[in-house]
């Protein structure tokens, strides 16, 4: 065995209190289609939502706002984790990186 690697016990001990580690890993597939689905439709989000917080499911939007606190807090007064959702800024003029 890894040295590195954990004993399903040990595993399941750590992970507990966030759900165990199905819970982690159902969470974690749920956040992956969130970045697909915006990733997918980002062009058509930039136009209805130019320079604004979006906050995506694998479903579709749930969430937008002008800031990023405002996403939060509405995310919030619904009940809403976003342990599952993908926030991006939709922003329409983003600076150059230079590498």
């Amino acid at each position: 065995m890894n040295e590195l690697a954990l004993s399903e016990e040990r595993l399941r001990e750590i992970t507990a209190s966030y759900g165990g580690p199905e819970f982690l890993n159902a969470q974690m597939e749920r956040f992956r289609k969130a970045v697909q689905r915006l990733h997918r439709e980002t062009p058509a989000l930039m136009e209805q939502y130019p320079d604004q917080w979006v906050a995506m499911s694998a479903e579709g939007v749930v969430a937008t706002a002008l800031s990023h606190e405002a996403l939060l807090a509405d995310l919030r007064a619904r009940g809403i984790d976003n342990g599952a959702l993908c926030i991006e800024f939709l922003d329409t003029a983003p600076g150059i990186m230079v590498l």
